[in-house]
């Protein structure tokens, strides 16, 4: 088999399966679009789910009033549901800052009311392209509630639905469980991503400083502490987990200055009770 043929099959640029024209062709049918590429099967999920009683169901059979947006693309939309999959989250959370990349991605012209049909167009950056993917909306749900990612928001769903079409890039859910931010960075954004481990210490500068430039120009960072995946520690951050920075400043207090970082879990719940704290 050819490298080609083993590349998955998510696009196909011939005029006849555009995702513009098969949206058309269902909405003039009046009928809901299945994914023949990516039918519901519980070999796409994780292991933790597939002897669960899971149900994959359309955001329209889920809540009233679905809506793809809600107010606007924001971090707090991107909460990590039962699937070890933080590395892609804290990228997208990164991600929502930037709304020129964000609509590249998430092209925001979509909805469940205006011709809907079922399904949705996203893209990503792949081997040194820009490519689309479309998916049904059909998404995995115990007792009538996404068990992946989700928004605070309960009826709104695009980072679901962006998960399951970056889940359809790789090939399933379960593909999606345990990587780096790095690779979704890219994946999403066509940028030059740098890794930089924190031991030993960058010898020019702090690691505070770099940051501080990289936010200026304009840069997404994420952010995370080996270990064992889940443990968390005496301040409350975990390790083996990612999490996007959002913000670093310095405060002055007592004739000395502080660098601080502030950073968000995925997991959407947590606390950090370290230094600088709430409490």
């Amino acid at each position: 088999m050819s490298f080609e043929q083993q590349i998955p099959q998510v696009f196909d640029a011939s005029p006849a399966n555009t995702f513009e024209v098969i949206k058309a062709q269902y909405v003039s049918a009046g009928r809901w679009f299945e994914d023949p590429d990516f039918p519901p099967s519980p070999s796409l999920l994780p292991d933790s789910l597939k002897e669960e009683n899971v149900a994959w169901r359309r955001p329209v059979e889920i809540c009233q009033n679905p809506e793809f947006i809600s107010k606007g693309m924001t971090r707090l939309d991107v909460v990590q549901g039962k699937l070890a999959n933080c590395w892609v989250l804290a990228a997208i959370a990164s991600l929502t800052n930037k709304s020129k990349l964000m609509n590249k991605v998430v092209p925001a012209a979509q909805s469940f009311s205006s011709n809907y049909a079922g399904i949705f167009l996203f893209r990503f950056w792949q081997y040194s392209d820009w490519v689309e993917v479309f998916v049904d909306d059909r998404l995995p749900t115990i007792d009538g509630h996404l068990v992946l990612t989700h928004s605070i928001q309960k009826n709104e769903f695009w980072s679901a639905l962006l998960e399951k079409a970056y889940a359809k890039l790789n090939g399933s859910y379960a593909a999606l469980h345990v990587g780096f931010p790095s690779e979704a960075l890219r994946d999403f954004t066509s940028g030059i991503v740098e890794t930089i481990p924190l031991k030993p210490a960058p010898a020019t500068q702090s690691i505070w400083s770099i940051m501080k430039h990289c936010l200026n120009k304009g840069a997404l960072i994420c952010c995370g502490m080996p270990g064992f995946q889940g443990k968390q520690n005496e301040v409350g951050l975990f390790t083996g987990h990612a999490y996007s920075v959002i913000k670093v400043d310095q405060v002055h207090l007592n004739q000395t200055v502080h660098n601080l970082i502030r950073i968000r879990n995925p997991f959407g719940h947590g606390e950090y009770t370290g230094c600088w704290s709430d409490r």
